[in-house]
C-alpha cells in the first residue's frame, strides 16, 4: 500500500477526491437547506448563498452601508428558485444553471448584481481529475544520465 501513495500524483489525487466529495455533500445539502453567508463593509453588501444546486453571489453597492458585519445562517429551503422567479432581476444570460444579472432599484446609489454557478461545474471536473490522478499508471522514472561518460 505504501507504493500506491509514492509520488505527488496519488497524494494530490486523494486531496482532490476529498474536495470533490465535500462539494458533492454541499450540493446535496443545498437541495434541502439554504445556507447564506453575509459580509458587509464600507459601501458593499456581499451575500454567498448555497441553495437549489447553485452557488449565488449577490453584491449590493450602497453608499449608506457604514459598518462591518459578517454572519451566517441556514434555513430549510422549499419552493421555486428565488432568483429565477424574482421579477426584478434582469438576467443578462442564463444557461445550464449559470447566470448573471442585476436589479435596477431606481436609486442611483444602489445597484445589485447576481452571479450564479451550479455545483456540478465544480464537483464533476474535480471528480474526473481525482479519477485520472488516482487510476492512471505512474510513469517509470528516467535513469539519470551518467556525467562521467563522454
Amino acid at each position: 500500500m505504501r507504493q500506491f501513495f509514492h509520488g505527488w500524483r496519488r497524494k494530490f489525487g486523494v486531496v482532490t477526491l476529498v474536495l470533490a466529495l465535500l462539494l458533492l455533500g454541499m450540493w446535496i445539502r443545498s437541495l434541502i437547506i439554504q445556507d447564506t453567508a453575509v459580509y458587509m463593509s464600507a459601501g458593499k453588501l456581499r451575500q454567498l448563498r448555497s441553495y437549489n444546486s447553485k452557488l449565488v453571489l449577490q453584491q449590493t453597492n450602497n453608499d449608506d452601508i457604514r459598518q462591518r458585519l459578517f454572519f451566517r445562517e441556514a434555513v430549510t429551503y422549499s419552493g421555486p428558485s428565488f432568483y429565477e422567479s424574482f421579477p426584478g432581476v434582469h438576467w443578462h444570460w442564463m444557461a445550464l444553471g449559470f447566470g448573471a444579472g442585476d436589479v435596477d432599484s431606481g436609486l442611483a446609489t444602489v445597484t445589485t448584481t447576481y452571479v450564479q454557478v451550479p455545483y456540478w461545474a465544480f464537483a464533476c471536473p474535480m471528480s474526473l481529475l481525482a479519477a485520472y490522478l488516482l487510476l492512471s499508471k505512474p510513469r517509470p522514472a528516467r535513469p539519470l544520465a551518467d556525467s562521467t561518460s563522454t
